[in-house]
């Protein structure tokens, strides 16, 4: 396991896609609703306007017809200022005439407000009255001249002459026009009738012997009246139909008129052609009155007929605008939906595709299964339009991803088997190595060229663990031998064994609880690397501090501390999460392969590994490895103690190194079970080399554990050799092994030598490791150098101190053998004392 500032491991971020601003990063929905929208706003704004302006033209229609409803009434107010001024002339003007000025004055005045015309118009209006009001009033006071009397009637008219042009000029609807005309020509006609009413009455004053005029004078002007009028009706008559009665009357009255003026020129008949104009103006008077009437009225009811049409085409030009609008939403929202649809299950579909089948797919080919039997869920679009061509591309490269990754999966199988199969073929070799390092180093004498042994058994078992490595890195699951529980201790003192500077490990107080077999031996590599790791970043002169606890929940706690260069907290925070998160293979896995066989072997049993720092301090705050063992993984607690079993005295033979009683030292421990050797002729066939020490992972032949038996050790103390004797640590062999339980006979002293050499002359069948290999039992071959000395020689018993001591000087001497200086010793213990001299 490696630290670097940044965690590589095979994870590749994805950068996000900044979202654009612009119109290409809008959602499709967005798009289609713009492209369907435009069009539809436009259309509506112009259907909106059309159907404004038919509501207008509707509502201006409706107020003209408003106004429309005046004329008849002024048409009225006219003829009758028109009589009052005639008969106030011929001073034969009654109260009844004068009445009907006033009604026709007060009815404009009642609906003058309603009419709602502007201010020009109603200035006229109001002139117009005034000046009607100022004819009523006069005509009640009395006759006045002519002149006057026609000034007044001159102004009355032009007011509202102006007031009628005011209220028809805006329509200009032809069938309104031409009621219009028809008004306007019987009103202008009509008023010719009261300049000829003013000649027939002048022609009557110039008879009566009045002064001011002559009788041919006021013929001529009177002559000149018809043929204006006579003109006037023609102009009209174009807006009628030839044989209308009305404009026949009309003409009957202007012809027979002219011929009474005719007649009128002679002076006997003057009078009575007089009296014939003055009835023939009434009569035409009647028809004006008539025909201005049933204009006014035809007027009325073209405009509001008109505004009845022009209203109800505007109700049906809106209903149709709204309902054309409703159907251009309705078809599309159906297109929108008919391409959104299909659109969002195509997402969905590839959504799906990449983040949840095909991933899923990928793990299963992963886990071994078959690529023929994955089934491809095909996108829910089945059209054959570009969207149901694309779902149908998707599908066809969701077949070739798993094609792909089919064979990815097969090549890694394949990759795997090999790196399994070097790896078991290496690990074989190395088991052979250490079998043969470690018959060197029982046969060897030499103390320096033991200790250069112990540092080549050291380095392949280092070896080992690499090839251990390899093989969790090949995906190997699976136990073919089954591993027997061992103790924690053993579990941190193994781990302390595959480490390279393992001097340099300081173990605390380990309590005594039992690991299962499989659980024990993940736990001793997983120590192992993070041991490793420790050692290899911190200084050379520092201590890396092993200590364990119990946890309120049953399990194990084991630090690892040490006060190196340590790590940044964002490379803490990525190891963590890449310790924590599952395992994977990447091209950088060897490189951090470590950090991966932590990761893996942790998610195996449950394994919770974290780092942090040691000290609170920028720099060189060294890591602390946090292990936390669960209590599913814990098969038993503290062993209980056990009385030691006495032992009688064993007399050391004169030849040989003093030599320990087993148990004599008062300490208890749990009595150790040997293997059972395996029957001559069936040995156990395994594709794994069985491990060479009680603890089923890779050891050292070193001095931090014992040499563990896989069959019952020789009973004779003296099979172990005098320099492994002089090395071993007393407080790493078995104290209740003893020979107290042999069967007591008759010996001499030569017989244990003799004993020793029968049965190593004997050659009994030795245990096999998993590949078919013979394992070797430390001390089963050997013959003890001398016969035993005297029963009463005294006994020398070794402390724990002196073994502790024994240690350090060694450890010392070979230190300074490889520097070069001398080493400084210490006291010799007693017992050395006694054996130098």
């Amino acid at each position: 396991m490696s630290r670097t500032p940044a965690v590589v491991g095979g994870f590749r971020r994805r950068h996000e896609r900044r979202r654009s601003r612009g119109l290409a990063g809008w959602p499709l929905r967005w798009k289609i609703a713009i492209v369907l929208i435009v069009p539809i706003a436009v259309a509506a704004v112009l259907g909106g306007l059309r159907v404004e302006q038919s509501l207008r033209a509707a509502a201006d229609f409706t107020t003209v017809a408003d106004r429309v409803k005046m004329l008849p009434l002024l048409v009225e107010l006219d003829g009758d200022a028109s009589v009052v001024m005639g008969t106030l002339a011929q001073r034969t003007v009654t109260p009844a005439m004068i009445d009907s000025l006033d009604r026709s004055i007060g009815v404009v005045e009642q609906v003058r407000p309603g009419a709602e015309l502007d201010e020009g118009t109603a200035a006229d209006l109001g002139t117009a009255l005034s000046d009607a009001r100022a004819l009523s009033a006069q005509a009640k006071q009395g006759p006045t001249s002519t002149a006057a009397l026609t000034e007044q009637l001159a102004s009355i008219r032009s007011a509202l002459s102006r007031v009628v042009s005011a209220i028809t000029e805006p329509i200009a609807d032809p069938e309104v026009v031409v009621e219009t005309g028809r008004l306007e020509g019987m009103w202008s006609a009509q008023k010719l009738i009261s300049a000829e009413g003013l000649s027939v009455v002048a022609s009557s004053a110039v008879l009566a012997g009045e002064p001011g005029g002559t009788l041919e004078a006021e013929g001529v002007n009177l002559l000149a009246h018809l043929r204006t009028e006579s003109a006037l009706l023609d102009q009209v008559a174009q807006r009628y139909s030839p044989d209308d009665p009305t404009i026949a009357a009309l003409r009957r009255g202007i012809n027979d008129r002219t011929a009474l003026l005719q007649s009128a020129t002679r002076s006997e008949s003057a009078d009575q052609a007089l009296t014939g104009l003055k009835y023939s103006l009434f009569d035409s008077i009647d028809d004006y009155s008539s025909a201005v009437a049933t204009a006014s009225a035809g007027l009325s009811d073209a405009v509001a007929a008109k505004s009845d049409t022009l209203r109800t085409s505007a109700w049906r030009d809106l209903t149709v605008v709204t309902a054309l609008l409703l159907a251009a939403i309705l078809l599309a929202v159906v297109v929108a939906r008919s391409l959104l649809m299909p659109l969002r299950r195509l997402r969905h579909g590839a959504l799906r595709v990449a983040h949840a089948d095909l991933p899923d797919a990928v793990e299963r080919l992963k886990s071994g299964t078959d690529a023929a039997t994955l089934e491809v869920d095909p996108i829910d679009v089945h059209t054959h339009e570009e969207i149901g061509q694309v779902a149908r591309a998707i599908d066809d490269i969701h077949n070739q991803a798993l094609l792909l990754a089919g064979e990815q999966a097969h090549l890694r199988l394949q990759m795997n088997n090999v790196f399994e199969t070097l790896a078991r073929r290496s690990r074989s070799l190395i088991d052979l190595q250490l079998e043969m390092i470690e018959q060197l180093e029982f046969e060897e004498r030499d103390p320096k060229r033991l200790d250069n042994l112990f540092r080549l058994d050291h380095l392949a078992t280092r070896m080992r663990r690499n090839g251990d490595n390899l093989l969790i890195l090949a995906g190997n699951t699976n136990r073919r031998v089954r591993p027997t529980p061992i103790q924690l201790g053993d579990a941190v003192r193994a781990s302390i064994s595959e480490v390279e500077h393992y001097q340099r490990v300081h173990v605390g107080a380990v309590p005594a609880v039992t690991l299962t077999g499989a659980a024990g031996r993940d736990l001793v590599h997983i120590l192992a690397e993070l041991l490793d790791n420790s050692l290899h970043f911190s200084p050379p002169d520092s201590a890396v501090t092993t200590t364990c606890a119990r946890t309120i929940d049953g399990g194990v706690v084991i630090e690892i501390v040490d006060r190196g260069i340590g790590m940044s907290p964002t490379d803490l925070r990525e190891l963590n999460d890449r310790i924590a998160s599952t395992p994977e293979v990447t091209p950088d896995t060897a490189r951090h392969m470590g950090l991966f066989v932590v990761s893996e072997l942790a998610h195996r049993h449950d394994i919770t590994v974290t780092l942090r720092p040691t000290l609170d301090r920028p720099r060189n705050a060294g890591v602390t490895a946090s292990v936390h063992v669960p209590g599913d993984v814990l098969t038993s607690a503290v062993e209980p103690r056990v009385q030691a079993i006495p032992v009688a005295p064993t007399t050391p033979a004169p030849c040989a190194l003093p030599r320990r009683r087993p148990g004599a030292t008062g300490i208890v421990t749990s009595p150790r079970p040997h293997a059972e050797p395996s029957p001559p002729g069936s040995p156990a066939v395994r594709e794994e080399p069985a491990p060479r020490h009680r603890l089923d992972t890779a050891r050292t032949a070193s001095f931090f554990q014992p040499r563990l038996l896989t069959q019952a050790a020789s009973e004779d103390p003296t099979a172990q050799t005098p320099i492994f004797a002089s090395i071993a640590p007393l407080w790493l062999t078995d104290p209740t092994e003893s020979d107290a339980d042999v069967p007591q006979r008759w010996v001499t002293r030569a017989d244990t030598g003799w004993s020793a050499a029968r049965r190593a002359a004997q050659g009994p069948q030795a245990p096999v490791t998993d590949g078919g290999l013979p394992q070797r039992v430390p001390g089963q071959r050997l013959v003890p150098g001398g016969v035993d000395a005297d029963d009463q020689a005294p006994i020398r018993v070794r402390t724990p101190e002196a073994v502790r001591a024994h240690l350090t000087r060694h450890q010392s001497g070979v230190r300074a053998g490889r520097t070069g200086t001398r080493p400084v010793l210490g006291p010799l213990d007693p017992w050395q004392q006694e054996e130098s001299s």
